[in-house]
């Protein structure tokens, strides 16, 4: 009984390493060009001139509702953020 619970452990514990070290090749190239590369700039905006204006449309999507404190009037909750830039 012990030398099973033991391999289960070890089991759990090599997937858990695994699935955090295996990563998608082509998110790290896209990462890698994008932001180490080309020096990326969180600061500029993606318009040709300055002067022109840009507008972001948000949205905001409820999915679920994980805590409610009555008394503190405090309510957690996992959302969905949706932003468009046009």
């Amino acid at each position: 009984m012990e030398t099973s619970i033991i391999i289960s452990l070890i089991f759990h514990i090599y997937w858990c390493f695994i699935g955090v070290t295996i990563a998608n090749p082509d998110a790290k190239r896209l990462y890698e060009e994008l932001i180490q590369v080309r020096a990326y700039n969180k600061l500029i905006r993606p318009v040709k001139h300055n002067s022109e204006k840009l507008t972001v449309y948000l949205g905001l999507r409820l999915t679920q509702l994980l805590d409610v404190d009555e008394k503190n009037q405090i309510m957690t909750t996992n959302v969905w953020l949706k932003q468009v830039i046009s």
